[in-house]
This record gives C-alpha cells, structure tokens and sequence, in this order.
C-alpha cells in the first residue's frame, strides 16, 4: 500500500496527509449497522463501509478541490508509473453540470494486516445495536477504520463563543454543508496494478443550510483543500490548517510511501 505523507527524519513513522475539502452533502451512507446491511454472503463482511458524496454546485472554491484531488492523483501516478505497475483511472463523479467528490472507509481490516493497529471499539458509533460483531472471526476494526464526527456549538456559559463537539452520524443529513478531512492511499490490487482511494477521516457538520447557502453564493469560506498534519477532528489538540494554498503548491513537500514493516503497515481498509 502506498501513503500520501510528509517526510520523515532517519528513524521516524511517516506522518499521514489529512486534507480538508468542503462541500454540501449529497448522498450519505453512515452508520448506525442494522440488519438490513449486513450482507447474506458473510464472505464480504469486509467490503461493508461508510461513504459520503459532496456537491459545491459550482462553488470556485468546491471546483478546486476538485482540481487539488485530481493533481494528487496525478501524483500518485507518476509514483506508480516509476515502479513499473499502473494506477487505475480515478475521476470525480458527475450530477449533471456539477462536479461531485465521494469518500469512504472500510468498517473492517483484516486481522493479518492489521498487526500493530490499535484496535477501536465497535459498540459505541459503528454497531450499538450488536448485528455485526457477532459474525466477526478474521476481521478487525482499528483505529485506521475509524471515522470522526463533529459538530459546532454555541457555548454561551463560557466567555468562548463557540466550541466544537463530538456527534452520532445519524445527525447528519442531506443538504448540511460539511467540511470532511481526507488521507489518500494507493492499494494494489494486481502483480502490476494500483487503485487510488481518498480515505474517509472525519466528518464536521458546518451549518444545517441557511448560512451555508449563504455563504456559497457569496463564495466565502468554501476553501479549497488545507493541509493539516495528520490531525483528525476538531478538539483542543487538534491542529490549525496551514493556509499555504491548494495542494498543487505543496507536492513539493510531500512525498509517497511504500508502507514497510517498520513504517508499521496499514491494513488495506478503505
């Protein structure tokens, strides 16, 4: 597997990538697990995941992301290129004149490829109702499965004016403007052939549509993808974009990685 990360000093881990990209959302298929999603063929437990699709409706901003992802595939092509192997055609999806990004995450790794992983609790967000885990043998769910959300609150106790809060993915909804935070990976699915996936991180609900529209038709504050160094979420210790610009003005400080054991290898869950 191949990682998008910044470069490490002799002896370190390579840090992730996480980009940011906002949008309103479109299609969501998030947990809660309940019956009716689990698969008859159990054999294909591990391809269950949770996915979302963003619009920006022909926001500037929203259709430069969309360029950002497209030169970080291209990146990655040219990293594959020079191995001798061939990365699939990735492309933004359409909705008739508007351009379209769709993220996802596995619920699921392998237990083999998942040596190392710090394990995550399934209970609480992904399979409170208990449908799933049952049926689990070979299958694991880590940290690197795990999926954030987060919502902004009005904290009116505190001389703070806002904060931001943690939320069940049930409180999303169709049309609520979300900022999503994003890794991007390569996996082989062949001798000689990759498949690029941008990784499903988090999900921040921004505004449930009155000042969102607002400020998309004004075009503020729909930014175009920010760089954040491998934070995910939005507590206290989480990291403050870095306002350098699009990703295509910081390719030079990125690099790709073939995950090796000491780099502690990454399951293939996306």
């Amino acid at each position: 597997m191949l990682l998008l990360g910044y470069p490490k000093k002799s002896g370190e881990e390579v840090e992730e990538v996480i980009l940011r990209v906002q949008g309103f959302l479109q299609d969501a298929h998030l947990p809660p697990i309940r019956n009716n999603h689990i698969p008859r063929n159990h054999a294909r437990l591990m391809d269950m995941k949770q996915s979302i699709t963003l619009v920006g409706f022909g926001a500037e901003r929203f259709d430069c992301a969309v360029r950002g992802l497209g030169s970080i595939y291209q990146y990655f092509n040219r990293h594959v290129a020079r191995t001798g192997s061939r990365l699939r055609e990735w492309t933004p999806g359409r909705d008739g004149a508007n351009a379209t990004l769709t993220f996802a995450n596995r619920y699921l790794s392998s237990a083999r490829d998942a040596v190392g992983e710090v394990p995550a609790d399934l209970a609480d967000v992904v399979d409170p109702f208990n449908v799933l885990r049952p049926l689990l043998h070979t299958e694991v769910h880590t940290q690197d499965n795990v999926v954030e959300y987060w919502q902004r609150q009005d904290n009116k106790l505190t001389s703070h004016s806002e904060r931001f809060v943690r939320i069940k993915p049930d409180a999303f909804s169709i049309s609520n403007m979300v900022e999503v935070q994003i890794g991007f990976i390569a996996v082989k699915t062949g001798r000689t052939e990759y498949i690029f996936l941008p990784k499903l991180r988090s999900i921040f609900c921004q505004d449930y549509n009155t000042v969102a529209i607002r400020n998309l038709s004004q075009k503020k504050h729909i930014s175009p993808l920010k760089k954040v160094k491998r934070k995910v979420g939005y507590g206290d210790d989480s990291a403050e974009p870095n306002e350098d610009g699009p990703p295509q003005e910081q390719m030079k400080r990125l690099r790709i990685d073939d995950e090796q054991p000491q780099v502690q290898e990454r399951a293939m869950s996306v």
